[in-house]
């Protein structure tokens, strides 16, 4: 089972949505009830800042560990302040035939989508 987090407010240090909660993204990546089921395979986020320059285009960051073994996202999650943020744990059944790679893990952004005048995206 996969887990999300989502979030759209008040700027907040990605420390306090990924690891500070007791429902963390990252704490549910290796506490959740059927972990002995799943292959959790990969991490990824998008984050959104108003005060960045380009602020329509986000932080992206994924990876095919999972967060809790990822000091790089430890040391980003506590210099990043995002008011619009996208997190993900891939988790999938586990089965030999499972591909994991980074063209697999969310979040997603179509290309061709980026380049479209902002008016033409709905």
């Amino acid at each position: 089972m996969c887990r999300a987090l989502v979030y759209l407010g008040e700027p907040v240090l990605l420390d306090h949505l990924l690891y500070q909660p007791d429902s963390s993204l990252v704490k549910q990546s290796y506490m959740p009830r059927m972990l002995p089921m799943l292959n959790l395979a990969g991490f990824g986020m998008m984050a959104w800042d108003r005060a960045s320059i380009n602020s329509e285009l986000p932080y992206r960051y994924k990876t095919t560990t999972l967060p809790v073994f990822d000091s790089n996202l430890k040391f980003l999650s506590n210099k990043i302040e995002a008011n619009c943020f996208l997190g993900h744990v891939r988790g999938v059944v586990l089965d030999s035939a499972v591909t994991i790679n980074e063209h697999n893990v969310h979040p997603f952004r179509a290309i061709a989508f980026q380049n479209l005048p902002r008016s033409d995206r709905r």
